[in-house]
């Protein structure tokens, strides 16, 4: 994933590690449960 406003770049398949850039820890993260066409977040992750 690369952020094209702070030009950082980040492995989702590793929690969002940052591979290269200024940012000095990875995305907030969302535990997600969709039913009936709905999305709730049960967990979020990081630091915002």
């Amino acid at each position: 994933l690369a952020c094209p406003c702070h030009f950082s770049v980040f492995d989702l398949a590793q929690k969002g590690k940052v591979l290269n850039g200024p940012a000095p820890r990875g995305p907030v993260t969302f535990e997600l449960k969709v039913a009936d066409g709905r999305v709730t977040v049960l967990k979020m992750e990081g630091e915002r």
